[in-house]
């Protein structure tokens, strides 16, 4: 037997059905009709069901739906009338049921500014979800679509694109539902498709992320024009190698200063952030360096080791061992769980480790460590 619950159920589908229907432009509302199932439950327990639907009519609420009943058969005992079917003669009754009148409102008001660019009509049919979603924002999403049909190529960062009305973190904030509009009406010839990064899809300019590196030499110090830290764009440290020949990548920028508090020799350090070690990919001069790693003793910092590694096979770990791990059993902390697979550049002992520490989610932090140069 039909319940208020699946009333309900069989309302918001059909609405979601019309919304589509709306969209491809064809607004006019279809009654929804909704048949009696079987009767497979007691009669107290029907009559209790049946009061509840009674209750929520519109009958005695004024909107919704409206009961249609049927006789009972000429011989059957039972002389009650039956529930035959639930229906919403009109759209306001079925809005009002399900409290969507304000949004069927906006999204009829949203197609049709979405409909003044042609070509995303067949994207707004196929997500009405989204056009419901980012209500608020739909004048804002097609600012942006309209300057990009005019500028399809423009040579402005994302935050400094002249867009009225529209603020300067708005296309980072809607990346997703942007780049899924652009690629509708943007040249292929214009479209990056291997990112999801608005800039890196649509060619935008960006400013090269800052690598921070430091050194106590005195020798390193005077080449560097007394200098013992500097940051370095990215790209361009991919092309000008660091003068030194040893060079460790710390993931914590403050076990960095712990280094510096030692003599380094002909050494520099790099603070790699956790996975942005990958900014120094092409990096390709460190093959040519001593290179070493140390990072958090846990799962994360060997998975982050083991990419590094990846980018530069001649890597060492430092203080990444189970010695270290068990010297420091004062400083353990919970660890958060890996989902993966093991990863695969670690030697046999530091595999041994990382499952160790996998299995009882433990951790110790780089900075609880006492740096110490292995030679």
């Amino acid at each position: 037997m039909i319940t208020t619950t699946d009333i309900r159920r069989r309302a918001e589908a059909h609405y979601r059905q019309w919304l589509t229907a709306i969209a491809s432009g064809s607004p006019a509302y279809e009654p929804l009709t909704i048949k009696r199932t079987g009767d497979q439950k007691k009669a107290d327990e029907r009559w209790e069901v049946l009061s509840e639907i009674v209750n929520q009519s519109k009958e005695k609420t004024g909107c919704g739906y409206r009961i249609e009943l049927e006789a009972s058969a000429p011989n059957s005992k039972n002389k009650q009338s039956r529930l035959r079917a639930i229906v919403f003669d009109t759209a306001s009754d079925l809005l009002d049921f399900i409290e969507k009148t304000a949004e069927y409102d906006q999204f009829q008001h949203d197609c049709a500014l979405i409909a003044e660019t042609p070509e995303l009509v067949p994207w707004c049919v196929a997500h009405v979800r989204e056009v419901v979603q980012y209500a608020a924002v739909w004048p804002r999403l097609i600012a942006v679509v309209r300057f990009f049909q005019e500028n399809p190529a423009p040579v402005l960062p994302v935050r400094l694109l002249p867009i009225e009305g529209v603020d300067t973190k708005f296309i980072e904030q809607y990346n997703g539902v942007l780049c899924q509009l652009l690629d509708v009406i943007l040249p292929q010839a214009v479209i990056h498709t291997t990112h999801k990064k608005f800039s890196k899809r649509y060619g935008l300019p960006e400013q090269a992320p800052l690598i921070e590196c430091a050194w106590n030499d005195p020798t390193l110090v005077a080449q560097y024009g007394g200098f013992n830290r500097l940051a370095f764009p990215a790209d361009q440290l991919g092309q000008i190698p660091l003068a030194a020949s040893r060079i460790l990548l710390v993931e914590n920028r403050n076990s960095m200063l712990q280094v510096l508090h030692h003599p380094f020799a002909d050494g520099m350090v790099i603070f790699g952030g956790g996975y942005g070690v990958s900014l120094l990919k092409d990096c390709q001069w460190l093959q040519q360096k001593v290179l070493y790693y140390w990072g958090d003793l846990d799962t994360h910092g060997l998975a982050i080791l083991s990419r590094f590694r990846y980018l530069f096979p001649n890597t060492q770990a430092l203080m990444m061992d189970e010695a270290t791990f068990d010297a420091y059993r004062h400083a353990w902390v919970a660890g958060k769980p890996y989902h993966g697979a093991v990863p695969e550049n670690l030697s046999n002992e530091e595999r041994q480790l990382f499952e160790r520490l996998n299995s009882k989610l433990l951790r110790l932090e780089q900075e609880r460590v006492q740096y110490r140069m292995q030679h």
